[in-house]
């Protein structure tokens, strides 16, 4: 059996064609595809505790591994359109902005941007370049 993850992060996963559309909290089963592994380092997905009692959605039986995920997926994909709600072409309620849905995500599951290949790299390569250093200065003394 293959490990539950859930996405902390809204966002798309899948192969081209092929993506689903995941809310925060939302379950999902990694797929082995080439970027599952950044997907867990960098923090968009993260393995469900053993003991979570996942609640499914009434109307789409998506699952997810909080209530808070559940609550919050109702409200922006079975919102209905009441007399004082205008829905813009996004499909959103009007005046409803994407960012400020990044920004609330990023402040309750910032990433791991201190794991990135980059920031991982460049903490190493300075240790290298002061190994180099110290070894060409004992082979210059040696000589």
């Amino acid at each position: 059996m293959s490990e539950t993850y859930f996405a902390r992060r809204s966002m798309t996963y899948g192969r081209n064609g092929e993506e689903q559309r995941l809310d925060r909290g939302q379950i999902l089963t990694l797929s082995g595809l080439i970027n599952d592994e950044k997907l867990v380092r960098l923090g968009y997905v993260a393995l469900v505790s053993k003991g979570v009692a996942i609640v499914e959605c009434g109307k789409c039986g998506a699952k997810f591994a909080t209530d808070e995920g559940l609550a919050s997926h109702g409200r922006e994909r079975h919102r209905s359109a009441g007399p004082d709600v205008i829905i813009g072409p996004n499909g959103r309620p009007a005046g409803f902005r994407s960012d400020q849905k990044g920004e609330r995500e990023d402040a309750i599951a910032p990433l791991y941007l201190d794991k990135t290949k980059a920031s991982l790299a460049e903490s190493t390569s300075n240790v290298v370049t002061t190994q180099k250093r110290t070894y060409k200065k004992r082979n210059k003394a040696a000589a």
